[in-house]
């Protein structure tokens, strides 16, 4: 996920997989895996340190390569997409 890059956080962040939340949720249904969400507010103040010490903590990370499909979203875009659908749903009736 672009919102914890490694320059910005650390050298290791979880590996983020780059679909939708229902083909995340295949993934993780597929794998036998749990699916871990996170979503992202750039604008919260304690956002770097959340990634540079918790998410980016080599704990963490190896817990989440080997038990989780990670899957995230920043509310910017997460919000943009529930409009999207909100405004379609409502569109097709």
């Amino acid at each position: 996920m672009d919102e914890c890059k490694p320059l910005l956080y650390g050298p290791v962040v979880p590996d983020f997989v780059e679909v939708s939340h229902k083909e995340a949720l295949r993934m993780a249904q597929t794998q036998l895996k749990f699916l871990f969400v996170y979503l992202h507010s750039p604008s919260h103040g304690d956002v770097p340190a959340f990634c540079r010490d918790v998410l980016a903590a080599p704990a963490v990370t190896a817990m989440l390569r080997e038990h989780f499909v990670v899957w995230g979203r920043g509310l910017h875009l997460l919000t943009s997409e529930l409009n999207l659908r909100i405004f379609v749903t409502h569109r097709s009736r």
